[in-house]
């Protein structure tokens, strides 16, 4: 046994602690008893191990992480045969962190002195036992020890420990957050999870967290909870499992936002409403002072500017930007710039708004929406310029005038023309007195006009009352009068709708005093008692109405209305008709006695009356005694009322009765009594039947004759009787009429009625036989029964029913006899039959029936087939046949089920098709149906419950349906497979030039199957010469470029997109190494040196290529040139300070390498115009640096300047040498690290050059400004002072004083120099008082400008632009270098840097290069020696590429899209190249490969195919450009299908487009042909004509599929199937054609009329002529004319009447025809009306007749065409007013009005013309005959001091012509002023009118009055004014040598408007220079009778005149034309034109 002397473990706390085991060996030395060491035993020299635990476990324990604890460790070791030589446990306290421990290992006596090696195996186990770590088996070495300190132990063994504890089988572990931003020093925390294989959660797995940089932040290693520390910055945070897997998450630390500042954009100028050049551009810092992104920054405009954006986020630069539009006001304005809580905000930015000039007007003040009339209101208007600004400048005239649309009458009142102020025209006082709906036109001279918002005139305030609605003469008394309405109106007289107050009725009596008398015909009678109905009412939208106002006394009346507040209104007299007579009563002549037979002493008088009292005149009265006799026997009332008549009494004595009747009056009869003293024999007093009426049947003579006599007083016979008897029915039970002789004359006292008849069955007639005043008699009872059977009529008519159902209730049929009794006894069989068979029915149980009591009942009747609109006809024998109304028959139980095919054919494995089953009825009717399906083979297809069939599997089968009721039908479905898409694999490949691919192909059907056998393709390139493919498929790429490698078989075409590409991967261009390129980047620090470049292709495998020939180029080539170009190499050479790319290409794919110019300062040299100066004297110091080739440097360099000795001289920090004692000094100048040699300055008192310096050889100044300048001497003048003489070689400079004076002592002074002109000079001091000193000269550099080419430029990072930095002036001799400066850092290099524009050139080009990654912008000055540099702007945005909005993402497999497009954020300026790139080309295919976004543009098309149903990413990518990703799903295909839904049974074909979608509904081109098939559910209702259709590939839908209506209606599906798509339907109604009426909804009839001209059509012309029905719910209200009407064939109408019959709200008309829809209108008939034309207003010498036109109208006034004639009685109410030439009038049947009568007018008034019909409610027309007004043709006319207006210019005129002539005198107020031609015009008979004429005598005004008889006069006024010339047409501009010209100077009032002279006007024309304009007449003359003159002049010489024209006697004003200015060939004027006479 061997011992392990020591084995030492260290706990995992120790962080980064490994544990070093050391396991020694016991030698082979057994020990003696004795304690000697036995021979052969040495000492072991051990083994020794190295445990190396995960690293992240002491991290984690650490951190306080459990699961990693353990007690115990078990170590093995195992001997080379694998038996164990060491195996045990050992416990490891908790408290311990190392553990040594001493083992035996034993040894085998062979071990060799090498050792022996054993297995070893760590297990680390907690105090559960389960081990958490293990490690092994490694071989360690145990090596036998030797005597002595033998050889050294063997160095230790690595042993990895792994973990094995909770967790261990976790696979992958998740870190969330995947960012996260935190401030400086803030705590954030991470989490994450483990995850097995499956992706399942693992619990209790320990995790540790760590950050990649420990400087920026610390984390809990266990927890995942840390802290920020000071420094931003971004690091990486770690999760990781003990066993190995971890995952990264991003940590940003930054720094708090703080600050806001401005940045640039403040102080700018531009035009009110436009946009500043350049963005305002603020910056957000953080606490650190570093940019802060991610800040929201606002910005908001005053003054009406904007800011887009409004708010914005700060760049990674920590800049935000926006442009700012400046708003309307011109001068200063402001942008506030604000970000919460930070330092600095809010920041306020200013700019200037200049105007800019007016170029319209707008509306800036709307009128109010809505104004009271003649209510003033304002309105202003803006004058505006081209962006809407108002320019305060203009004060020009603005008017404003009525828009269009205006109410008729409206006109605009108020200032409507005003000047504007600041741009502003204000109306202030503007009225409107029409209501209504304005617009206003706005327009100012010479600029564009505008209108106003619509607005609203309302009415103003209520201010009085006037009649809308009046009553008209011929009311009648107590009928409800027409509504009598009253509007309340504003004081102009418009609607106030707004009233709502209350408003009083008041009825007045309309008789003048004088008349009072006759205005009460019946005492007690008061006019506003007696009216009824509303008094006041409450007015509604300013109208109150009286709808029920009644007048009961007749009379003339009058209304007034009125309301408080309000003026009244008085409405004009109407007269109130008596109403219609309805009271009988007696005035006198009652209770009388008189001897029997004798007459009563007084009259008997009654009076007719209305039911208000007032006596009705002209009604017949008939006075009937029962007695005696009357005289006269009837009367007609008087116009009170009264009739009267004289009785004589009877024979016999008593109380005799006197009956007085009359139509419709109560009570009638009136009785009245009188008594007669004793009776007379032979006097009759009575009637007696003798023969009594016996029973008859209907219609037949009663016999025997019924005998009838009169008897006396004393019951005898009155055989001398000879008067009338008649005959009428007393009782009445059926209703019957009695025919006959009625009437006859008794003979011998008895009257025989030999003919007397009924028509009216019924029991219990009686007769009454009556003869004039005597006792009438009542027969006895008798019967009346039915006459013969004549026809049948239907009792109960048929309802509604099912197809082949008994009709309930049963039918009954009556037999009836001529008079519509029912004749009981008729007993022969009765049928019916199918009248009308809208379904080609037949008829069930139709009998014959025999009738019971004449009546047959049908119980079983049925209809066979479906129908709308079915009639029955009964039938029996020779009666007259009835037909019944309509009815309706519906569907019934099912009796058949049938499929729509009866074969279908399935194309692609799962394809699918629906079956539609139809269940009928009996009746061959379409019902519903339960069906059961099955498929007989469902290894070929199956079928589900909806019918829905499946292929399975090639084949066939029998799919069966069952209905319910157990019909069934089935279809065979045939499965065969077809070739649908061919799959070419893969769809797109890139194959390297040269190389060869081998492409396979597959043949699938329409559902994607694969073809059970594959057909034979044959292979095609659509181009050859880019690659070859052969018989197997095998590709070969021959030449770069693209092609399609194309499968076909069984004419379908599989292709795959192949792109031959370079193996070039990318170039490495630099600078040359030993033969290979570098990426030494070493500026060039000189110009004029080389530098030499070499370029390297790289392979697929980054390898490098050989035999590659590169072509080479510069993109600088001002700053860089290339110098010698070879096959890889290339000589380049430095230019200019700046940089440019080398770039090296081949095969379209280029390489390049940035190579920067920037002179280094190698060294300086310094020079003076004089060494030498005296003690004050000065001199300039000039430095000039050059770089290390010896190169001038132009760029400006900072210097210090030293003296050794500023005792002797002092130097400035610009150079400039002081003299201060005598001595030397040696002067130096330094910049950077470079000293320029010593330059010596000799300070002397003696010897010191007198000499006059500008300091400098070279001065500028800015053109246009001054500079000041010193003046320096060498020494100063002590004697005197010194006088210096200033002067510039020419007008380039100047100096602002021509000389000065440097005192005595002293050495310098300053002047000004000033620049006129831009280039060079040359300026001289000289000595201008001779105290000897030398003077200078001086080079001066007048500044031009400088600026970009561009104001501004927006690139993409990395992107560049060519432009040109230009000179305003030439460059001066040596030329101009520029260089730049930048407003932000970073963003923006120009090249060559400096640029040079040689000496005569006015620009240079450059190359501007965007930089940066992130959003942002900087300004680029230009800076030249001498010149002002103007900044542009620099936008970079991001290099982000990013995919197209349109790009969807979705795609159905078999798709694609060609037109999404990647873009740039702008344009850029040089080729992007792009790479397109699928994730799984397996399931989306991208095209091209490679593409680029061409240079000038921002966007690059590609193309994304859907391979198969799954998801991939699509990423374009571009190098140093943010790709952009678009994942995409690609979906199973479904088809779209779009089409006509509702067709009509008569329809043409329609068509429906299919389109390819994805499973989202969106169409996409196919990549192959779509084959379609296109079925119909039900071939009866749709048809298809194109069952096959397809998409081709490269399209996306398929059009024109044409399907059509299949003769039946209803409803079908039009499904389209394609190969794995989803199919698509339409469901298309299929409906009969429908009748129309030519009027819908309700037309109106008045009762007796009809309308003509109503028609019926069709939707369509028809070619077969169709018999259309036209049937009226109610013939007894309304019937039609005829009731059947013909559409003849090419038409689509016919015509028809409809007839009024009888009043009735509302009956239905309804219109059917075989195989169309009915249509159903209405009418509605009113009780008829009469309207009435003509009336109005006639003046009192009218001779004409008017028409008067009456109209028959329905209740609401609409005239109609009568059925039959009417008469109409036709009324004046006032015949001294109105006379009518006829009193009745006839309407025709078949017109509607009349016009024949005529109304003559008779007198002053007004009449009334009533008309009334029998049945139509009366209508009236006014008559208003007035006084004739005398009219003069003119109100006011002006004419100057004698002027005349010429012949027949004035008339006086009557309204109408004149049947005899009228004298009419006019009346002269001022007859001073004016002589009128006349004073006693007379007006002709046959005319209207007389002419007279006037002549102005004297200023003022004349008023004139014409009078005649009979006539109203007029008033007329004459304005004389003083007078004037005035003249025009003089031209602006002449030739000198023109013609004469003629103008034209008139006579004119004072207004200017021209008019004939009286007395002649001589003019005297003179020219205020005659030697321009020479008139050619002095003098010239207005003659008498004229109004003008015409001089004319000459055109004399250049210059400038007037003409002046002057009245020689002084009456009229002169004028003076225009002064014209001319010069040698033309002559200037201008002229203004009078108005004309």
């Amino acid at each position: 046994m061997h011992t392990i002397p020591r084995l030492s473990f260290r706990r995992l706390a120790l962080l980064g602690m490994a544990t070093l085991v050391a396991i020694l060996s016991c030698g082979r030395e057994p020990t003696a008893p004795s304690g000697r060491a036995n021979a052969g035993v040495t000492r072991s020299q051990g083994i020794a191990f190295l445990a190396e635990f995960p690293k992240a476990v002491a991290a984690f324990q650490a951190a306080g992480g459990t699961g990693v604890q353990f007690t115990k460790v078990r170590v093995v070791l195992n001997n080379p045969d694998g038996s164990v030589a060491l195996d045990t446990v050992v416990n490891f306290p908790a408290n311990a962190e190392e553990l040594q421990l001493t083992l035996s290992v034993p040894l085998p006596p062979s071990a060799p002195a090498s050792g022996v090696p054993l297995a070893l195996n760590l297990r680390y186990v907690n105090a559960a036992g389960d081990t958490v770590f293990r490690g092994g088996p490694v071989t360690v070495t145990a090596v036998p020890a030797t005597p002595g300190a033998g050889p050294p132990a063997p160095a230790p063994v690595t042993i990895p420990i792994t973990y094995t504890g909770p967790g261990a089988t976790a696979r992958t572990v998740e870190i969330t957050p995947r960012r996260l931003t935190v401030n400086t020093g803030g705590a954030f925390a991470f989490s994450a999870r483990a995850l097995d294989a499956a992706g399942a959660v693992v619990p209790n797995t320990p995790i540790v967290f760590a950050v990649e940089s420990p400087g920026l932040a610390t984390i809990n290693a266990a927890t995942g909870v840390g802290t920020a520390g000071a420094a931003r910055g971004t690091t990486t945070v770690t999760a990781q499992l003990l066993t190995g897997p971890n995952d990264g998450a991003t940590l940003t630390i930054t720094a708090p936002a703080s600050r806001l500042q401005l940045v640039s954009g403040t102080g700018q100028t531009a035009a009110v409403n436009a946009p500043l050049a350049n963005p305002v551009v603020v910056q957000v810092l953080a606490t650190d002072g570093q940019p802060a992104a991610g800040v929201p920054v606002s910005f908001a405009a005053a003054n009406g500017g904007t800011a887009k954006p409004a708010t914005a986020t700060t760049d990674a630069s920590g800049t935000a930007s926006t442009t700012w539009k400046l708003g309307a006001t011109a001068g200063a304005q402001t942008l506030t710039v604000t970000s919460a809580g930070l330092t600095g905000s809010p920041l306020t930015v200013g700019a200037t708004a200049t105007a800019l000039p007016p170029v319209r007007v707008l509306v800036a003040t709307q009128p109010p929406t809505s104004t009271a009339a003649g209510t003033a209101f304002g309105l202003a208007v803006s004058v505006v310029d081209a962006t809407g600004a108002v320019v305060p400048t203009y004060t020009g005239p603005v008017t404003v005038a009525l828009g269009a649309g205006a109410p008729a009458g409206a006109a605009l009142a108020g200032t409507t023309t005003v000047n504007a102020v600041a741009g502003i025209a204000t109306f202030a006082d503007l009225k409107l007195s029409v209501p209504g709906a304005y617009t206003l036109a706005v327009s100012s001279p010479s600029l564009l006009g505008a209108s106003t918002a619509g607005f609203q005139v309302v009415a103003g305030a209520a201010n009085r009352l006037a009649f809308q609605a009046y009553p008209v003469a011929g009311a009648t008394a107590g009928a409800v009068l027409d509504a009598i309405t009253v509007q309340v109106r504003d004081a102009l007289g418009n609607a106030v709708t707004s009233y709502a107050g209350p408003v009083t009725l008041t009825l007045s009596s309309g008789v003048v005093a004088a008349e009072s008398a006759q205005a009460a015909p019946f005492a007690g009678d008061s006019a506003q008692a007696l009216m009824t109905g509303p008094i006041t009412v409450t007015a509604v939208a300013g109208v109150a109405t009286f709808p029920n106002v009644q007048i009961g006394p007749m009379g003339p009346w009058q209304f007034t209305a009125s309301a408080t507040g309000l003026v009244s209104v008085t409405g004009p007299v109407f007269t109130v008709m008596p109403g219609a007579a309805s009271a009988l009563t007696l005035v006198s002549g009652g209770s009388q006695s008189a001897n029997a037979g004798a007459a009563l002493p007084q009259p008997v008088v009654v009076k007719v009356s209305d039911a208000f009292g007032n006596g009705v005149g002209g009604v017949t009265v008939t006075f009937s005694p029962a007695a005696g006799s009357v005289s006269p026997t009837t009367a007609q009332t008087s116009t009170a009322g009264a009739a009267q008549t004289t009785w004589t009494l009877g024979p016999s004595g008593g109380t005799q009765t006197l009956n007085v009747t009359g139509p419709g009056l109560t009570p009638s009869p009136l009785a009245i009594t009188a008594t007669a003293t004793g009776a007379v024999s032979g006097v009759p007093t009575k009637v007696v039947f003798v023969q009594q009426p016996t029973s008859a049947a209907a219609g037949s003579v009663i016999s025997p004759a019924i005998t009838v006599q009169v008897k006396d007083g004393l019951n005898a016979t009155v055989s001398s009787f000879t008067g009338n008897v008649t005959i009428a029915i007393a009782t009445n039970p059926g209703s019957s009429s009695i025919f006959g002789t009625l009437t006859v004359a008794a003979v011998a006292g008895v009257a025989t009625f030999n003919n007397l008849s009924l028509d009216k069955a019924g029991t219990g007639y009686t007769l009454q036989a009556s003869s004039g005043a005597l006792s009438p008699a009542t027969s006895g009872a008798f019967n009346v029964t039915p006459a013969g059977a004549t026809k049948v009529f239907f009792t109960t008519q048929p309802t509604a029913v099912g197809v082949a159902a008994n009709i309930t209730p049963a039918i009954t049929v009556a037999a009836k006899d001529a008079f519509g009794n029912t004749v009981t006894s008729y007993a022969t069989g009765i049928s019916l039959q199918i009248a009308v068979n809208p379904g080609s029915a037949t008829l069930g149980g139709a009998g014959p029936i025999t009738p019971a009591s004449g009546v047959a009942t049908f119980p079983a009747v049925t209809v066979s087939a479906l129908g709308t609109g079915y009639k029955l006809r009964a039938v029996s024998g020779t009666l007259v046949q009835d037909t019944s109304v309509a009815f309706n028959v519906t569907s019934g139980a099912v009796v058949s089920t049938t499929l729509n095919t009866r074969l279908d054919s399935l194309f692609s494995l799962t394809d699918t098709v629906r079956k539609a089953a139809t269940a009928k009825d009996a009746g061959n009717n379409v019902v519903a149906g339960t069906f059961t399906w099955v498929s007989r083979t469902p290894a070929v297809a199956t079928v589900n419950t909806s019918g829905l069939i499946t292929a399975v599997a090639n084949g066939s089968t029998y799919v069966v349906v069952t209905e319910s009721g157990g019909t069934k039908d089935s279809t065979l479905v045939v499965v065969q497979q077809r070739v649908a898409t061919i799959n070419v694999t893969p769809g797109t490949r890139n194959i390297y030039r040269g190389a060869g691919f081998t492409f396979t192909a597959a043949a699938v059907d329409g559902r994607g199957v694969a073809m059970a056998t594959q057909p034979t393709f044959t292979w095609t390139s659509t181009a050859p010469s880019v690659a070859s493919v052969n018989t197997s498929g095998v590709v070969s790429a021959l030449t770069l470029g693209t092609t399609q490698i194309r499968a076909t078989a069984n004419a379908i075409t599989g292709v795959s997109n192949v792109s031959i590409i370079t193996p070039i991967t990318r170039i490495v261009v630099g600078r040359d190494s030993s033969g290979v390129p570098s990426g030494d980047t070493t500026s060039m620090t000189s110009l004029g040196i080389r530098r030499t470049f070499r370029a390297q292709a790289r392979d697929t495998l980054d390898a490098p290529m050989t035999g590659v020939t590169f072509t080479w180029a510069s993109t600088n080539s001002s700053v860089v040139l290339i110098d010698t170009a070879y096959a890889t190499s290339a000589a380049v050479l430095s230019n200019a300070n700046g940089i440019a790319t080398i770039q090296a290409t081949a095969d379209g794919v280029t390489g390049s390498a940035a190579q920067k110019v920037a002179q280094a300062l190698a060294s300086l040299t310094l020079s003076a115009a004089t060494t030498t100066i005296a003690p004050t004297g000065t001199v300039q110091l000039v430095p000039q640096p050059y770089d290390a080739n010896g190169r001038g440097i132009a760029s400006a360099l900072s210097y210090t300047y030293n003296s050794t000795a500023s005792g002797v001289a002092t130097v400035s920090g610009t150079g400039l040498v002081t003299g201060v004692a005598v001595g030397n000094t040696n002067m130096t100048v330094t910049s950077g690290a470079i000293t320029s040699p010593p330059l010596t300055i000799t300070v002397a008192n003696t010897g010191v050059p007198a000499i006059i310096s500008f300091g400098r050889d070279t001065l500028s100044v800015g053109r246009g400004l001054g500079v000041s300048i010193p003046i320096l001497l060498s020494k100063p003048s002590a004697a005197a002072p010194v006088v210096v003489n200033l002067a510039a070689r020419d007008t380039n400079a100047y100096f602002s004083v021509a000389s000065v004076t440097i005192p005595a002592n002293q050495t310098s002074a300053n002047v000004t120099l000033n620049g006129r002109n831009a280039g060079t000079t040359l300026v001289y001091a000289t000595d201008g008082g001779g105290t000897g000193y030398a003077g200078d000269t001086a080079v001066v550099q007048v500044q031009a400008n400088i600026r970009f080419s561009t104001s501004g430029w927006s690139l993409n990072g990395g992107d560049q632009v060519a432009a040109q930095v230009l000179l305003s002036d030439p460059s001066p001799a040596g030329g101009t270098y520029v260089t730049y400066t930048y407003g932000t850092a970073g963003r923006a290099q120009v090249s060559p840097d400096p640029a040079f524009i040689p000496a005569g050139q006015l620009a240079s080009n450059v190359v501007i290069t965007a930089l940066g990654s992130t959003n942002g912008s900087t300004t680029i000055t230009p800076v030249a020696t001498g010149v002002n540099g103007t900044a542009s702007t620099m936008y970079v945005s991001a290099p982000v590429l990013t995919i197209s909005a349109g790009a969807s993402g979705q795609l159905g497999a078999g798709q694609y899209e060609p037109n999404w497009y990647v873009y740039a954020p702008q344009y850029t300026s040089v080729s992007v190249p792009l790479t397109f790139t699928s994730t799984d080309t397996n399931v989306v295919r991208v095209a091209p490969a490679t593409g680029a976004i061409p240079g000038g543009s921002y966007y690059q098309y590609f193309t994304v195919s859907g391979v198969a149903v799954g998801f991939a990413k699509v990423i374009v990518s571009a190098n140093g450009w943010t790709p952009d990703t678009l994942a995409m799903t690609i979906s199973s295909p479904r088809l779209g299908v779009s089409g006509t839904t509702s067709l009509i049974t008569t329809s043409p074909t329609a068509s429906l487009t299919v389109y390819a979608e994805d499973a989202s509904g969106n169409a996409h081109y196919r990549t192959s042909s779509l084959a379609l098939t296109i079925s119909s559910s039900d071939t009866s209702v749709v048809k298809i004509v194109d069952p096959t259709a397809s998409i081709p590939a490269g399209q996306y839908y398929a059009s024109g599929v044409r399907y059509q209506p299949g003769g039946l209606g209803g409803t079908a599906y039009v499904k389209v199937t394609a190969g794995g798509h989803t199919a698509d339907s339409i469901l298309v109604t299929v409906i009969g054609p429908k009748l129309e009426f030519s009027w819908c909804c309700t037309n109106q009839l008045g009762k007796g009329q009809s309308d003509q001209n109503l028609y019926v059509y069709t939707p369509n012309y028809i070619a077969n002529a169709l018999t259309v029905t036209i049937a009226s719910a109610n013939a007894a209200k309304v019937s039609t004319t005829p009731t059947t009407v013909t559409i003849p064939a090419g038409s689509y109408y016919a015509y028809f009447t409809v007839n009024g019959v009888d009043t009735s709200t509302s009956t239905s008309l309804i219109a059917t025809a075989p195989g169309y829809q009915g249509d159903t209108a209405y009418y509605r008939v009113s009780s008829p009306r009469l309207t009435m034309g003509g009336g109005g207003t006639y003046n009192n010498f009218t001779t004409s007749s008017p028409n008067v036109t009456v109209y028959s109208a329905d209740s609401i006034g609409n005239a109609h065409y009568r059925t039959a004639p009417l008469t109409v009685t036709l009324s004046s109410t006032d015949t001294t007013v109105i006379k009518l030439d006829s009193s009745t009038v006839n309407i025709s049947a078949g017109a509607y009005y009349n016009s024949n009568a005529h109304a003559t007018i008779r007198g002053l008034g007004t009449a009334y013309v009533v008309a009334t019909a029998p049945g139509h409610k009366p209508d009236s027309v006014a008559y208003t005959v007035q006084t004739p007004k005398l009219n003069f043709s003119f109100y006011n006319y002006t004419l100057g001091r004698r002027q005349s207006a010429g012949t027949n210019s004035f008339y006086v005129y009557t309204p109408d012509y004149r049947a005899t002539a009228l004298n009419v005198t006019f009346t002269q107020k001022q007859p001073t002023v004016t002589s009128l031609t006349t004073t006693a015009p007379t007006i002709p008979g046959g005319s209207y009118y007389a002419y007279f004429d006037a002549s102005a005598l004297a200023v003022g005004t004349d008023t004139i009055i014409a009078s005649a008889p009979g006539y109203l006069p007029d008033t007329a006024f004459f304005t004389v004014t003083s007078t004037k010339l005035t003249g025009g047409s003089i031209p602006g501009t002449a030739n000198t040598t023109n013609p004469n010209y003629t103008t034209t100077v008139y006579a004119t009032d004072v207004n200017g408007t021209a008019h004939y002279v009286v007395d002649t006007v001589v003019v005297h024309v003179v020219s205020s220079d005659t030697t321009v304009i020479r008139p050619t007449q002095a003098y010239v003359r207005i003659l008498p009778g004229q109004y003008y003159v015409q001089p004319s002049y000459s055109y004399a010489g250049p210059g400038t005149a007037s003409l002046t024209f002057t009245d020689s006697a002084g009456v009229y004003t002169g004028f003076t034309s225009d002064r014209k200015s001319t010069r040698l060939n033309s002559v200037t004027s201008l002229s203004r034109m009078p108005s004309s006479a």
